[in-house]
């Protein structure tokens, strides 16, 4: 890979929140396709379909219902699953223009680590290899309303 392509793909994203649930349960949310297809998707877009092979090299793919419509696909494959401290997985940006970005496949990498606090979790995800500024900024707009998403979850669930 040349340099332009590595400086292509090496934008980076974090977005910390802590949660008032202990790691398990926060873990579970994200890998129980039931649990997940009940927060994960951003503001104004619905979970259509979840499959989920949680195993490591095991397939995982969501469905989302945009506001105005179309269905856009997110899937990938598992890198590392440790209950409940971390979860890793490729997430495929494959022909949807995301954000505006001009590159149409590309693998990019999330990790996510689940930190035990007294009676919470912080959750640190990192979304590495995202190939242009408008891509990380549009996922950051994202996984920000995911996790938002995830907190009214858990909120609802532990009440």
């Amino acid at each position: 890979m040349g340099n332009s392509a590595a400086r292509e793909h090496s934008q980076r994203l974090t977005v910390e929140r802590r949660f008032d649930a202990p790691p398990h349960e926060v873990f579970a949310a994200w890998t129980d396709a039931e649990q997940l297809a009940r927060w994960f998707a951003p503001l104004g877009y619905a979970v259509t379909d979840v499959q989920l092979d949680l195993v490591v090299g095991g397939a995982y793919r969501i469905m989302l219902r945009a506001p105005d419509g179309p269905v856009i696909r997110h899937a990938g494959r598992y890198v590392d699953i440790s209950p409940p401290t971390r979860l890793a997985f490729t997430w495929i940006l494959d022909g949807t223009g995301c954000c505006d970005s001009d590159i149409d496949h590309i693998d990019t990498l999330v990790n996510i680590e689940f930190e035990a606090l007294q009676g919470a979790t912080r959750v640190v995800l990192t979304h590495e290899r995202l190939p242009d500024p408008n891509t990380r900024e549009g996922h950051a707009i994202g996984w920000q309303t995911c996790m938002d998403g995830l907190a009214g979850y858990l909120t609802h669930t532990t009440a």
